[in-house]
């Protein structure tokens, strides 16, 4: 979606296309950290005419409860927190 205009730019409501189930969302650096309440994590770049994904892992000890916290991200790393669990991750674009 479009949040200056409100025109949705793609949709993905049929279940043949969905490639990542609900979850929290943050938008950092030009890409979306989207986090899924099984433990998936995505990174996402915004593109009005198509959903890219740049990558996905599933978050190590995953408890049996829905992840529901949003993933924040803070000075290059990306935080997840599940449960009474807290991951970091060093997501700086490396000068290589």
């Amino acid at each position: 979606m479009d949040f200056a205009t409100g025109e949705i730019l793609w949709n993905e409501r049929d279940r043949d296309k969905r490639r990542a189930k609900k979850g929290s969302i943050v938008y950092a650096d030009g890409r979306i950290y989207y986090r899924t309440e099984d433990g998936d994590v995505l990174l996402i770049d915004p593109n009005k005419s198509d959903y890219l994904e740049r990558g996905r892992f599933k978050q190590p000890d995953r408890t049996r409860q829905p992840a529901w916290t949003h993933p924040v991200v803070a000075n290059g790393k990306l935080y997840i927190r599940d449960q009474d669990t807290l991951y970091c991750y060093d997501v700086r674009k490396s000068d290589s």
